[in-house]
């Protein structure tokens, strides 16, 4: 039998990353590494969509966006895995904004 949880789960993280791949069109990485040499330093993680671009495109090759865990804003790493997907796709989204609508 299924395991219920109140809040994201990792299956949730998941199912969103593959969800912004599919929209966007573009392949997405998370990166994690320590955020310092202390042994206590927490993490950075990065998400980082990338993007098949022709020569010539005003397509961004890749959209970043970051955060380090642990963290006052959510209460679980899957939780900011989650959060830092709508992030990414808030920049994605923005970066579609900022191109010009007709060609050169």
């Amino acid at each position: 039998m299924g395991k219920y949880t109140s809040g994201v789960d990792w299956m949730a993280a998941a199912h969103m990353i593959a969800a912004i791949e599919e929209l966007h069109t573009c392949r997405v990485e998370c990166h994690v590494r320590t955020a310092t040499k202390q042994r206590a330093g927490g993490l950075e993680i990065d998400f980082v969509a990338t993007f098949p671009t022709l020569p010539g495109s005003d397509l961004p090759r890749e959209i970043k966006v970051s955060h380090v865990w642990p963290t006052k804003t959510t209460a679980s790493m899957a939780g900011l895995f989650y959060n830092l997907c709508w992030q990414l796709d808030y920049a994605i989204q923005q970066a579609y904004e900022q191109l010009p609508l007709t060609p050169k």
